[in-house]
């Protein structure tokens, strides 16, 4: 442990690093999120307006904080004002490593959006939503992958078709490395 950034009873439920490293947010089950300078420890941001639990959290850009919660809630915060930029009913799981691409999941539906501009890339609908659990685009923005209850789902952003998948059970997290291998953590263990 190289250090510890505010108060122990804060029960982390997300992180995420900003682009060069200097701030970390953390989204807490007590409601909130936090953003700190990591070379300080001070605490720079207290977002407060969540009812549930912030599970997902990550930085868009320099200025931008996005944060869902359980409240099925998705919320944007400018960090240089404070100020809450958007409100939507939708849930974050996951975004580009730029910050470019929002994934979000709603009711029903995946939906990969351009984070500026608000163009939607892919929209999987008729239940293309029910039962995932997170989502990561790979490092060149061609495809999607989902991890969903049924398995592993691998989606074209170009023809919003699915072009791969695997029937596996219960896969809590996908993560594309930079050479775009594919990782899947699921209760029985992480898988390439």
């Amino acid at each position: 442990v190289v250090g510890t950034l505010g108060e122990a009873d804060h029960r982390i439920a997300a992180a995420s690093w900003n682009a060069n490293g200097s701030c970390i947010a953390t989204g807490t089950y007590d409601r909130r999120a936090y953003v700190w300078d990591v070379g300080s420890g001070a605490l720079l941001h207290d977002f407060d307006r969540h009812q549930a639990a912030v599970v997902a959290i990550a930085f868009l850009g320099k200025d931008i904080l996005a944060t869902s919660a359980w409240d099925r809630t998705l919320r944007l915060w400018h960090l240089t004002t404070g100020e809450q930029l958007l409100l939507a009913e939708a849930g974050l799981i996951g975004t580009s490593r730029d910050g470019r691409l929002l994934g979000l999941k709603t009711n029903d539906s995946i939906i990969v959006q351009e984070f500026l501009h608000g163009d939607v890339l892919m929209q999987l609908g008729r239940n293309g939503g029910l039962g995932v659990r997170s989502l990561d685009l790979s490092p060149d923005g061609r495809f999607a992958a989902v991890g969903r209850a049924d398995g592993l789902h691998i989606w074209s952003l170009a023809t919003g078709e699915r072009v791969d998948g695997r029937a596996l059970k219960d896969v809590e997290a996908v993560r594309f490395d930079q050479e775009h291998q594919l990782y899947t953590g699921s209760p029985t263990g992480i898988a390439r």
